[in-house]
């Protein structure tokens, strides 16, 4: 009896100009009946496993904050004897910079520069420019 009652209102609403919202409600249903199976199912268990399975390890702020002012520096270390190099034509044998990281920004506290025996008698025009180009106390010793 059913059947018979939704087959004549779908034969006249078809020959009414109907299709279209007919095929709509009925894609509706369809998609209600196939997701109605999963109602039920408890996603937190899911979430649980996932969490616990790709979780990263916890990580402490401190050791986030030194490896990343350790990479800065040998980066900073690495920028200064570019442009040493670069405007001077010397390259040192090594530098070193102290960077303070308590204030908002990080502030430039010294950098010591080490340059060989034959370059040292620049050691006035390198301490010059890199106090003027970084700030900070600029030291030059031979090496």
């Amino acid at each position: 009896m059913v059947t018979s009652v939704c087959s004549s209102v779908c034969a006249v609403a078809v020959s009414g100009g109907f299709e279209k919202y007919i095929k709509y409600i009925a894609s509706l249903i369809c998609v209600a009946v196939m997701v109605s199976p999963f109602r039920n199912i408890d996603i937190s268990e899911i979430t649980e496993k996932a969490k616990a399975e790709f979780a990263f390890p916890e990580a402490s702020e401190t050791l986030l904050y030194e490896t990343a002012g350790e990479i800065t520096e040998e980066r900073a270390k690495a920028y200064i004897n570019d442009i040493v190099f670069n405007k001077f034509g010397i390259k040192p044998l090594s530098a070193n910079i102290e960077i303070d990281w308590g204030k908002e920004e990080p502030i430039i506290e010294s950098i010591t520069l080490t340059l060989s025996s034959a370059d040292f008698s620049r050691k006035d025009e390198v301490k010059g420019y890199l106090y003027t180009a970084l700030g900070g106390e600029v030291e030059i010793i031979e090496g």
